[in-house]
C-alpha cells in the first residue's frame, strides 16, 4: 500500500471502509500552535501547562489540537465542543453517546513529525518513529522482540539494520496500540516481518495463530528519515492520507 499525501477536502466524512491519516510537523509557528491551543478544553490546557519541557508542551498542544481539528472537520462540528473520556494508560476516547457515531482514533509523534488516524467502528493503532543510528539495535531486539524477529534482524548488515529495526518497532507498537493493551502487552508475544519495503506486512500471533487473520498492518510513509505503521482490524480497507 503506497502512501500518497493530499489536501483533505472540506466535505470529507469518516467511514469504516476507510482509514484517514493526517500528518503534521511539530516545529510549527507560534500562531499555528496558538490556533490549536484555542480548540483545547480547560482540562487539556491545564495538562499542557504541566509539561515542564517547552517542547513536550508544544507537542501535546499540536497533536491534541490536530485530533480535534480532524474530528471537527469530518463530523462537521466545532472542534472545541466535545470532551474526551480516558481509558487505561490515559488513552483518550469518545463514547458513542458523546457524538452518536463509533469513532476510533489513534495518535503518534516522534521528534518533529506527528500522525493522527481516524476511522469508524474498527480498532486502529498508529506509530511513527524517526530513524536513529545511535541505538543498540540487536541488543534491544533480543530483549524485547520475538525470537523470529531478533533472528531476522541479526542477519542484516549495518546499513540495512536501522530501517528494518524501526519498521519492526512501529509495526509492533501500532498493533499493541490497536489491541488497547498498552506496552504491558508483551512485544515478544507476536511477530511481524522486518523488511521495511514489504508491502504486505506479515503478522503471527503466538497465543492464537488464527487471530492474525483479523488484522492488517501497513506502512505509512512519512517524511524522509521517518518510518510509520498502521494496524487495523476488520478486513479490507482503503487508506487516505492528508497533509
Amino acid at each position: 500500500m503506497i502512501t500518497r499525501w493530499n489536501k483533505a477536502p472540506a466535505d470529507l466524512h469518516l467511514s469504516n471502509e476507510y482509514v484517514d491519516v493526517w500528518r503534521t510537523r511539530l516545529d510549527l509557528s507560534s500562531n499555528d500552535v496558538n490556533s490549536y491551543l484555542a480548540t483545547l478544553s480547560e482540562d487539556e490546557r491545564a495538562r499542557a501547562n504541566r509539561f515542564k519541557a517547552r517542547g513536550k508542551r508544544k507537542e501535546f498542544i499540536i497533536t491534541r489540537g490536530l485530533l480535534r481539528k480532524t474530528l471537527g472537520q469530518t463530523l462537521d462540528i466545532d472542534p472545541s465542543s466535545f470532551e474526551f473520556d480516558y481509558a487505561e494508560h490515559d488513552k483518550p476516547f469518545l463514547s458513542v453517546a458523546a457524538l452518536g457515531v463509533p469513532i476510533s482514533f489513534n495518535v503518534s509523534h516522534s521528534h518533529k513529525q506527528a500522525l493522527v488516524a481516524l476511522t469508524l467502528d474498527r480498532a486502529i493503532g498508529i506509530d511513527i518513529e524517526k530513524v536513529r543510528l545511535e541505538v543498540s539495535f540487536k541488543k534491544l531486539a533480543v530483549r524485547f522482540f520475538s525470537k523470529h524477529e531478533s533472528q531476522a534482524l541479526g542477519k542484516l548488515d549495518k546499513d540495512t539494520l536501522p530501517k528494518a529495526f524501526f519498521a519492526c518497532w512501529t509495526r509492533k507498537e501500532a498493533f499493541v496500540k490497536a489491541l488497547g493493551d498498552g506496552i504491558s502487552f508483551g512485544l515478544s508475544e507476536f511477530s511481524v516481518s522486518v523488511d521495511p519495503d514489504e508491502t504486505n506486512v506479515s503478522l503471527l500471533t503466538h497465543w492464537d495463530p488464527g487471530e492474525s487473520s483479523n488484522w492488517s498492518i501497513v506502512n505509512i510513509n512519512a517524511d524522509e528519515d521517518y518510518i510509520g505503521a498502521l494496524a487495523i482490524d476488520g478486513g479490507k480497507f482503503k487508506l487516505r492520507c492528508w497533509g
